[in-house]
């Protein structure tokens, strides 16, 4: 921990002005327009207090806010006097987190929702008296409405509906049902920046519900109307009392000079109440205040103070005492249950603010620091800075923000403050701004080694589930190696992604085997535990609840932001029993500019004492506060801590439908470049070892196209989203494209170098860029010369023939073949290794033995399939006798499209799902297959049909002699229509599988592998979230078979969205859905016109890894190099596997070049429970292996027999040569 030093009285900037200047420059994320804080404003309306009664909001006009806030109370107060207090004890239902409420101290509510039916909460409200004689009780909470979306909800009162009602948009409610003869009432105070309202619920409930003496049970619930409407009701089981109290004790004066006279302002409700003043010991007259508009006004002949000053009012007196002898002073003072905060000055005359408040909640947080107990602890306040690359502007406009509103002063004020910390969240920031600062590395490099800044370990901040394996991985190259090799050695240990509401299973493994060993998070519950992987690697890890939690707080007066750290230390003792408490305040926003705390730090230390009820001064012992940054934090907070849970699961990512079928074209570039750029690396790797002058291994072009493969991070849409949106996908394509193009220059290096045997006809390479051997069906397109080939034939090797399928052929006019598509199956092509084939210009007469196809039944040794119009009717499984499709509802792979409202991000919650409005699938038109294809090798089969909004065209290809079913779906003519969506369906005939669907290094199992739940506004238990985001595959296991569906697109669902049976999983791939942005200056995903997806649906043993494999390879397809050039002196044999592994249990992620040695490096990981030994087989002669950690650290000198623990993810380095 660094020591601070004394503190500077330098204001560089004060923290309001700072706000001030981000608000011009920007509103923040999605979640805080919805709170809007800063924005609301009063709206007087049908419903509301009127302008009577209240004409500003608190804080505002006639120089004393509390005024005004008085006012209000007592209006609240002629309406409530008589009311229940309306919530005790909440029971059930969603919590949300600081949303505004009629009162500061109040900002926990309830929340209920118009969107599945079943979005509601359930709470009792105080006891109803039990000599109660009325025949309705009124029942009176604080709450929040929507009055934007305006749908019903009903409300029942100890299990019996008592009303249905919905708000208008002028404030008021409309009793829509009412079989209980109730009533309900809002009281509209004022309204917040989106127009909703900011008051209190009043329900009038017929004593025949009740029960005398108890507690009423009350249940709000949302219809379902797919609408995110909403009613808060806040926690507050004093929310009556505390009206009362401010009309019987609080006071809140204005004093005002004007020449020899003090004029005097007080609340309405002062009227007629007698008061006088003293002035530095000369006593005014005493009069009565007297009601004039808004407020009481009296006023004096009496000269202003310079020494003391009291008014007393109503038999109450108020003091002022000025040390100075000048008569200005500002202060506050806690003494007992109350508040008083006065404040003076001399500007063209006298002018006083004075206020005493109801407040005992300060003194109930600062009586539990009268003794010693916390005297040890520490106070960390954090600085930082919440970045998307784009989202609160465009992103060229972002970058200059980024540039200077946060670094240019960080670098500045850093070297002038002693007490300095400010923590970036990742490497990108800083690559941007040296990009447009070069020379200001070595201030970072001394800011970053002295703990005076940090930065984050990753290049960004992603959404962990959308990428693949390496994709993660390189996250920390391009972030932590980057950083650690371009600052002077800095080692970031700090992972921060504070935007995502979801994490994925493998995350805490590869931080710590990337020597980071913290993780900061937010949109989870608030707290300090250890995430841990299937593996037992874990990493320390701290939540505020919401990244921008404590700053709404840290925004306050100096009093609130007091009591708000004081209850943050009470709120983290629980993680330090018996040790010294660390409390973390975490002060970030979007684009927050570093914050001068000093102020408030200086206060907060010298804070020793406090008045108690009786008025005696009581010493406060409160632990000492510095700033910080996260790389001291952590560690102290891991060290010190004593009471810590360990979590170990996935997190399913709730925002799943921004970046899966609300960008699928970009997600299916990105989902290419997964796989083609490990494959560029494996075969680039090897032709460097084989000939490392002719090709050098190119670094350069790597990390470029690694830059981009990552670099869209969490912020699809945004501000102007479309220009964000189309950014990211030329970042993802140009990955791709980057990808195919260095593999093709390791494929050809490679395929130059196999000796052919031209005798045998055209050759053909194939290769295999996955880590076992593989049986796949290939493709090849060939052109030929005029007259040189009349028939075509595949041949291997050894000159034996392999079935084909010729289509597409075009002829010269000679008769002979112009062009032709062959078709056959590769056998047993080696791992991450290669296999010749050749196109022979022969005849083989396989023709005879095709059987007609018919478009009712197919039949392969494997499966019987039957076909309906409209879908496939069933597959039969010949291996395990067992159908494995239950079709009543849904056909096998049939398309479907359903209503689909939501923004994405905008639930925060849960998924929004779709619903049946407008529901369409392709058999409810019954269109006809026929056949396109039939041969020696697969019979090929389409369905074509317009349903709603776009044509499908779905092909299903069989291979004769693969245990696999493969399917081509094209929506043509997708009109963009928003709110719609569309899903492949694969409904199994398995009571309760188990479902399972990949991960970045591993998979899920729904129900077993994730953790509980994220908590905080998440109410759903993680088992219970879907759809899920995958990368491979989904499947369903039962204890004989397991189905298995690959997917094309990044999300996948099991749960029937048609509300059909339960028990029964439907696997479904989304291919699209056009939702909208959540940000208010967002873009739709209509993504109008063509798309086209493939999976393949295969069965196996359950157990088995097979239906895994083969998913992988629909995804990561056979690399065809045709008729390569031969160098003069070819070497390489025409079939071989550069690398291999002998178990199926583990798989290899890439095979590269090391970093910083001449070595390669293989990274693997086990997808099994039991460690794995594993033994490399390669080309290369292996003189050494070693172990490093995940980016190339570390290397430790092991046996060649690796070990690969239980779900473990190892990287090993090894000395390669050419034999």
């Amino acid at each position: 921990m660094k020591i601070k030093r004394n503190f500077r009285n330098k204001k560089i900037k004060l923290m309001e002005q700072q706000l001030k200047l981000v608000s011009k420059a920007l509103f923040i994320t999605c979640f805080f327009l919805v709170l809007n804080f800063a924005n609301a404003h009063s709206f007087l309306g049908k419903g509301a207090i009127t302008s009577k009664t209240m004409s500003a909001p608190f804080h505002e006009g006639n120089g004393n806010g509390h005024i005004q806030e008085l006012n209000t109370n007592y209006d609240l107060y002629n309406i409530c006097k008589n009311d229940i207090e309306g919530y005790t004890k909440m029971l059930s239902g969603s919590e949300f987190f600081l949303y505004p409420s009629l009162r500061e101290d109040v900002n926990v509510s309830m929340i209920a929702r118009a969107t599945t039916g079943e979005m509601g909460f359930e709470f009792l409200t105080g006891e109803v008296p039990a000599n109660y004689s009325s025949d309705s009780v009124t029942f009176f909470m604080l709450s929040d409405i929507d009055f934007n979306l305006r749908e019903s909800f009903d409300i029942h009162v100890n299990d019996k509906h008592l009303l249905t009602f919905n708000s208008n948009e002028d404030g008021t409610l409309t009793v829509t049902e009412n079989p209980g003869k109730g009533n309900a009432q809002y009281i509209l105070v004022r309204r917040d920046g989106n127009g909703d309202g900011i008051g209190a619920f009043r329900l009038t409930v017929p004593t025949s519900f009740l029960e005398k003496g108890k507690s009423a049970k009350i249940k709000f619930n949302g219809h379902k109307k797919n609408s995110n409407c909403w009613v808060m009701i806040f926690k507050a089981t004093d929310a009556v009392e505390r009206i009362k109290k401010s009309v019987s004790d609080e006071a809140a004066f204005v004093v005002k000079q004007r020449n020899e006279t003090l004029y005097v302002d007080a609340p309405t409700h002062f009227n007629g109440k007698q008061v006088y003043l003293i002035s530095d010991g000369k006593k005014s007259k005493v009069k009565k205040f007297k009601a004039q508009g808004e407020m009481s006004k009296v006023s004096f002949n009496i000269a202003p103070p310079k020494n003391t000053f009291s008014i007393v009012y109503d038999g109450k007196e108020l003091n002022l005492d000025f040390v100075n002898g000048d008569g200005i002073l500002s202060k506050t003072d806690i003494e007992g249950k109350y508040l008083y905060h006065h404040s003076t000055n001399y500007n063209k005359g006298w002018f006083a603010s004075l206020s005493k408040l109801y407040k005992p909640e300060f003194l109930e947080i600062y009586d539990n620091f009268f003794d010693k107990k916390y005297d040890d602890g520490l106070v960390s306040i954090m600085n930082s800075s919440h970045q998307d690359i784009a989202w609160v502007d465009r992103p060229e406009v972002c970058i200059i923000l980024r540039d200077t509103l946060l670094l240019k002063p960080v670098l500045k004020d850093a070297f002038i403050r002693d007490d300095y910390g400010f923590d970036i969240e990742d490497g990108l920031m800083l690559r941007e701004y040296i990009d447009r600062h070069p020379e200001s590395v070595e201030k970072l490099t001394t800011l970053l080694n002295d703990k005076l800044i940090s930065v984050g370990a990753t290049y960004n901040c992603p959404y962990e589930d959308m990428y693949d394996a390496e994709d993660q991985v390189r996250q920390l190259y391009l972030g932590k190696k980057w950083v650690k090799k371009t600052f002077g050695g800095y080692d970031s240990k700090v992972y921060w992604n504070v935007d995502v509401p979801g994490k994925s299973l493998q995350t805490p493994q590869i931080l710590k085997k990337a020597g980071v060993d913290y993780m900061i998070i937010s949109r989870h519950a608030k707290g300090m535990f250890h995430w841990a992987s299937p593996d037992g690697s874990s990493v320390f890890t701290y939540s505020p609840g919401h990244y921008g939690n404590d700053l709404l707080y840290l925004s306050r007066d100096l009093n609130s932001k007091m009591k708000y750290g004081a209850e943050q230390v009470l709120y983290w003792e629980k993680n330090f029993e018996g040790s010294e408490i660390q409390t973390p305040l975490l002060s970030s926003q979007d684009m927050l500019p570093a914050i001068d705390y000093s102020e408030f730090i200086e206060s907060w230390n010298s804070f020793d004492t406090l008045k108690d009820d009786k008025g005696d001064k009581r010493d406060v012992h409160l632990p000492k506060m510095e700033l910080m940054t996260v790389d001291e934090f952590m560690p102290l907070a891991e060290e010190k801590a004593t009471k810590v849970d360990t979590i170990m699961g996935e997190r399913p990512n709730v925002w799943v439908y921004i970046h899966g079928p609300g960008h699928h074209d970009a997600l299916t570039a990105s989902r290419e470049a997964s796989k083609l750029l490990p494959a560029a690396e494996k075969f680039l790797s090897i032709a460097n070892v084989i000939d490392p002058k002719k090709m050098q291994y190119p670094f350069k072009e790597f990390d470029e196209a690694w830059q981009a493969k990552i670099y869209p991070d969490h912020g699809w849409g945004g501000h102007d989203g479309d220009v964000t949106d189309n950014l990211f996908k030329e970042n993802l394509v140009k990955s791709r494209t980057m990808g195919q193009n260095l593999l093709n220059k390791g494929l050809d290096f490679l395929s130059t170098r196999i000796k052919k045997n031209e005798k045998l006809g055209t050759p053909i390479v194939l290769f295999n860029s996955l880590s076992w051997e593989r049986t796949d069906p290939v493709t090849v397109s060939l052109q030929f010369l005029k007259g040189s080939t009349q028939h075509v034939a595949v041949v291997d090797e050894n000159n034996k023939n392999v079935v084909s399928q010729i289509t597409n052929e075009t002829f010269h006019n000679d008769g002979s073949l112009k062009s032709a598509d062959i078709t056959f199956i590769a056998e047993h092509i080696p791992s991450i290794g290669y296999a010749t084939y050749y196109i022979a210009n022969k005849q083989i007469n396989a023709k005879n033995n095709i059987k007609k196809a018919s478009t009712d039944t197919y039949e392969n040794p494997f499966y019987k399939i039957t076909f309906e119009n409209g879908g496939i009717a069933q597959v039969f499984d010949k291996e395990f006798k067992k159908e494995l499709l239950s079709t009543e509802n849904l056909k096998g792979g049939e398309v479907f499209t359903m209503q689909s409202v939501g923004n994405g991000a905008g639930e925060f919650g849960d998924v929004q799902q779709p619903s049946m409005v407008d529901f369409d699938k392709m058999s409810l038109h019954n269109p006809e297959w026929e056949v396109l294809e039939n041969g020696p090798v697969y019979t090929k089969y389409r369905l074509e049909q317009q349903i709603k909004h776009a044509i499908v065209r779905q092909d299903v290809t069989l291979y004769h002699n693969l245990k696999r079913i493969y399917f081509n779906t094209e929506l043509r003519n997708w009109s963009g229509e928003l709110y719609r969506e569309f899903r492949t369906a694969f409904p199994i005939n398995m009571e309760n599988p188990e479902i399972a669907h990949e991960v970045p290094f591993g998979s899920v199992r729904v129900g077993k592998d994730e953790i509980k739940t994220a908590g905080e506004r998440y109410t759903p238990l993680c088992k219970d979230v879907h759809p899920r985001a995958i990368i491979d595959w989904i499947s369903a296991t039962d204890n004989d078979v397991s189905v298995t569906v690959s997917s094309s697109v990044a999300a996948a669902d099991w749960v029937d969205p048609t509300s059909h049976d339960n028990d029964k999983a439907v696997l479904q791939n989304l291919l699209l859905a056009s939702r909208t942005s959540c940000h208010w200056e967002g873009n739709e995903y209509s993504q109008a016109g063509n798309h086209k997806f493939h999976n393949v649906f295969t069965s196996n043993e359950a157990g088995s890894v097979k239906g895994q494999q083969i998913a992988k390879q629909e995804n990561e397809p056979i690399n065809v190099v045709i008729y390569p050039d031969s160098s003069k002196k070819p070497f390489l044999p025409e079939s071989m596997s550069f690398f291999s592994i002998d178990t199926d249990n583990v798989m290899i992620s890439t095979i590269k070049k090391a970093e910083d040695s001449e070595e390669l490096i293989a990274r693997m990981y086990n997808v099994k429970d039991g460690d794995e030994k594993v033994n490399v087989s390669s080309y290369f002669d292996i003189t050494s292996y070693k172990h490093t950690n995940i980016i190339e650290e570390n290397p430790i000198p092991v046996v060649p027999e690796l070990k690969v623990g239980k779900y473990a993810i190892e990287t090993f380095s090894l000395d390669a040569n050419k034999k």
